[in-house]
């Protein structure tokens, strides 16, 4: 017999009060600190990735690439970090020395004033490395022309590898805290199971089907074999599929 239950939709169905409060702020915690996970992964993949475009010898794919490849990492990799969300955070920040918290906050404004928003009055000289414009008027013999010059960049090495120090200090912090997560919420879970019968009901209410999730067998049965079972969904002509049929 196989089963599984989903506990995010158990987080709608557990009764308001002091009860279950804790149960639902380890079910939080426990979901936060796994999707931070997944988050600093595709953070490593995008790196890996901008490391062999910037070995590669063809120009045209490092302009093409570069940029889309190096907002994803500086944005994701913020993500990881915000507070102001529904996700329960992990301070990874914890621990750095004053040279690794200093590439840290260079990461987080080059989001803020570059990839996601737009300031190029900024000093920072990793700011102006990526966004730099000036209107500028030439006056030659012939005559006045007015332009705009502006420098652009697709991706700096440094900071590609400032990311990749920053990782090997967070990974270990965050993967911790899924451990610790997990137990926290495995333990509660058990013990409701044992004590609390209108529990063990409201679990019941919250099925969790991985064939209607992934909409596939091939992630369906790597997720019944605790394997990484996330899955690009896409139609026969390439689309990806919508969210509701």
């Amino acid at each position: 017999m196989r089963r599984a239950y989903d506990l995010t939709s158990l987080l709608e169905e557990l009764p308001s009060g002091k009860e279950y409060r804790p149960l639902k702020e380890s079910i939080k915690r426990f979901a936060g600190a796994f999707s931070i996970r997944e988050d600093l992964k595709e953070v490593a993949k995008t790196l890996d990735t901008l490391t062999i475009l910037d070995q590669s010898n063809v120009s045209q794919d490092r302009e093409r690439f570069g940029l889309a490849l190096m907002t994803l990492t500086v944005t994701t990799y913020c993500r990881a970090f915000a507070v102001n969300g529904s996700r329960r955070s992990i301070d990874g920040t914890k621990g750095m020395s004053r040279e690794l918290l200093a590439k840290h906050q260079r990461v987080i404004q080059l989001r803020h004033k570059v990839m996601a928003h737009y300031d190029d009055g900024s000093d920072d000289a990793l700011v102006q490395a990526f966004l730099s414009e000036r209107a500028v008027l030439k006056v030659v013999e012939a005559g006045a022309a007015l332009s705009i010059v502006l420098i652009r960049a697709n991706y700096l090495a440094q900071l590609v590898q400032d990311i990749y120090l920053l990782l090997e200090h967070v990974g270990p912090i965050v993967q911790a805290a899924c451990g610790e997560r997990m137990s926290e919420l495995m333990e509660r879970l058990l013990v409701l199971n044992r004590t609390d019968p209108h529990f063990n009901k409201l679990m019941e209410r919250c099925p969790f089907d991985p064939a209607d999730f992934y909409r596939g067998a091939y992630s369906e049965e790597r997720f019944w074999a605790n394997e990484d079972s996330s899955s690009e969904k896409r139609d026969p002509l390439g689309q990806l599929f919508p969210l509701e049929p």
